[in-house]
């Protein structure tokens, strides 16, 4: 096999690659937001129907936001591990392409830097995941503000102002009947207030 061959070889392995890993990339992203999409589809249901969420719909709603949460870790955590295996088998491919081109390994073209290298595999699997780890943030940010509204309802929130207080009256009140009623009480708007005035008279001795 001449070194063409072999460079033909590499470049397709390559290739196959990458295009498996662009694919990947593409439907991955599209899942993540389908699935903050549900839990917020479920939120604006909870609040437009105004549904409280007791006894056993409760449990099952921290049970159904709990498990698409863990279902998720489980799908995006196997999915990155399979990015990072196609990203370090491109980077060999890269690599032994370039030294079959008897290219220095001081070039650029070559993988990284030496300082990637010389990582232990575990760190470098860590750095390469960031990418999950910030799709994981802001899917637990998603997941705890529904579990968030199943255990404070909007409804359950009173309001911070002061209740007025009653407005009591010394005097008869007469209602829309024209009789009187006690004359200490609470007054309604429909009703209407009589004051009995007292009269005087001087007295001129």
């Amino acid at each position: 096999m001449d070194d063409k061959e072999i460079l033909d070889r590499l470049q397709f392995l390559y290739s196959s690659r990458l295009s498996v890993l662009n694919d990947r990339h593409q439907y991955e992203w599209k899942n993540f937001f389908g699935e903050i999409g549900l839990i917020l589809a479920l939120d604006a249901a909870v609040l437009q129907f105004r549904i409280h969420l007791t006894g056993w719909m409760f449990y099952g709603w921290i049970l159904l936001i709990s498990g698409l949460f863990t279902a998720s870790i489980f799908y995006h955590w196997q999915l990155q591990l399979r990015n990072y295996l196609d990203r370090r088998a491109m980077n060999e491919i890269n690599n032994r392409i370039c030294q079959a081109l008897n290219l220095p390994e001081e070039s650029q073209i070559f993988e990284g830097d030496k300082k990637t290298r010389s990582l232990p595999k575990r760190r470098l699997r860590l750095r390469q995941l960031w990418a999950f780890f910030s799709q994981m943030g802001l899917l637990l940010l998603v997941a705890l503000g529904s579990i968030g509204l199943a255990i404070w309802p909007p409804d359950s929130i009173k309001s911070t102002a002061a209740p007025m207080a009653p407005c009591y009256c010394s005097c008869a009140v007469a209602s829309s009947s024209g009789k009187d009623t006690s004359p200490i009480r609470h007054l309604n708007a429909t009703e209407t207030v009589k004051i009995n005035t007292p009269t005087y008279r001087s007295v001129v001795k």
